[in-house]
């Protein structure tokens, strides 16, 4: 049996830049299974991935830079997976967001 939550937080007054955080932990609570942390805004118009964190038990912890405008390779990060972890994703694009739109054209 596995726990799924998931939850959002707005970036700006307008709510055009989320943080979507998503969470899968085994039925003790104490190992991540899967989770992702997205960074989506509204750009020309169209909801749009700036940037996401994923890890799963197929894959170790990458980050995608959409706002890169290059074919998106997946960045291989360290394998940093605890609950701390999901957190300094949060707070890293809480602290960026708005470098990583204008990068993105929005």
């Amino acid at each position: 049996m596995v726990f799924e939550t998931s939850w959002e937080e707005g970036l700006d007054g307008a709510s055009e830049n989320k943080i979507f955080t998503r969470l899968i932990i085994d039925d003790s609570g104490r190992q991540i299974l899967r989770f992702s942390v997205v960074y989506l805004s509204i750009v020309y118009g169209r909801l749009a991935e700036v940037l996401r964190y994923d890890f799963s038990e197929k894959e170790s912890l990458h980050v995608h830079k959409f706002y890169l405008h290059k074919p998106c390779d997946k960045l291989y990060l360290s394998d940093a997976t605890g609950f701390e972890f999901i957190e300094h994703c949060v707070q890293s694009i809480r602290a960026n967001w708005r470098k990583y739109l204008l990068s993105f054209g929005g």
